[in-house]
């Protein structure tokens, strides 16, 4: 009998992987609106696997702007989301540490892609430990709109300014909204959308090699 209990229990999350929490102080973490709900359940699985006191939750509105008057208001905060210029802004500001004095830190950094921890990191230190990665502003091609329109894989335009005397062709061909460009209204928006019109054009919003920034008046 305490053989088929044993094997009825299912493992847990997180265990041997050294996660157990080891002070009952509260840790505060503060993310933005993405997948909450799996957030919550991956803060709940933990607290009650390893004894953890992690207090979360989510910033609704403009979270950046919100959490820097939090961080500038000293508000007391373990963990927080940020993207790559939020965190330099963050660092500088003397608001969070590097992830660098972590005692795994090896072994974590191992596990990363090197152009996101080239990307996160400045001036030598590493400034946050990345949870997801994606493309962004990538071109796509609704290939069944385009070829009912009479185009084949022959006329895919080579330069943005191919695609965009294109679009007045699809409009005459009766297509009601030929693009739909990457621009958002979030808070995230404007500058996902500026970077992502400048990498698909071929320039670049900072020098690959100095990380120094190429953006000018011009």
């Amino acid at each position: 009998v305490e053989e088929e209990e044993e094997e009825d229990e299912e493992p847990l999350l997180f265990e041997g992987q050294g996660l157990a929490a080891v002070t009952d102080e509260p840790v505060v973490m503060r993310g933005w609106e993405y997948f909450v709900s799996v957030v919550e359940d991956n803060v709940k699985t933990y607290n009650a696997e390893m004894d953890g006191n992690v207090d979360y939750a989510t910033v609704f509105g403009d979270y950046a702007s919100i959490m820097e008057m939090k961080l500038v208001g000293g508000e007391p905060l373990d963990f927080v989301y940020a993207h790559l210029g939020m965190a330099v802004r963050y660092y500088e500001g003397g608001w969070i540490l590097s992830p660098d004095e972590l005692p795994n830190i090896d072994a974590i950094k191992a596990d990363m892609y090197p152009n996101i921890l080239e990307a996160y990191t400045y001036e030598g230190k590493l400034l946050g430990l990345c949870y997801y990665a994606s493309v962004e502003a990538m071109p796509l091609v609704n290939l069944k709109a385009f070829n009912a329109l009479g185009y084949t894989e022959a006329d895919y335009p080579a330069t943005w300014d191919e695609l965009y005397d294109q679009l007045y062709e699809f409009r005459e061909k009766g297509a009601e909204y030929p693009f739909l460009p990457w621009w958002l209204i979030d808070w995230f928006g404007i500058p996902w959308a500026f970077y992502g019109e400048v990498e698909n054009r071929g320039g670049h919003v900072v020098d690959p090699e100095t990380h120094a920034s190429m953006v000018t008046v011009d």
